[in-house]
């Protein structure tokens, strides 16, 4: 299923020629009209970025376990959201059509009593 970008999200995996099998994707995602890709990369095949980049990904984030990569297919700037640089510590952020903020803090982990 598509996300709200008309994208998908497609887990990396171990295959012979990884570069001719994402070179095709790419191809067959342009033709189906999709629109934004997501790449997890599990951290045991992080050799695969060299070759993810090269084609027009970016980096966006990840952790101890993969990196994920973004790209917009039909070129130009991308709406797709920015990976994130902070951590709040908040349970919730709602806003009221006036832009005021009510941050919920979170009941247990790093910013509780804070």
């Amino acid at each position: 299923p598509r996300d709200a970008y008309g994208g998908i999200t497609v887990i990396v995996r171990e295959t012979d020629d990884f570069e001719a099998a994402l070179t095709a994707s790419l191809d067959r995602w342009r033709r189906d009209g999709v629109r934004g890709v997501w790449l997890e990369v599990p951290a045991a095949l992080v050799k695969y970025l060299p070759s993810i980049l090269d084609r027009g990904f970016r980096l966006r984030g990840g952790d101890a376990t993969h990196v994920l990569c973004c790209a917009w297919l039909p070129g130009g700037e991308s709406p797709l959201p920015p990976g994130p640089t902070h951590q709040v510590g908040v349970g919730a952020v709602v806003t009221d059509r006036a832009g005021r903020l009510l941050l919920v803090q979170e009941a247990v982990g790093p910013a509780q009593g804070r």
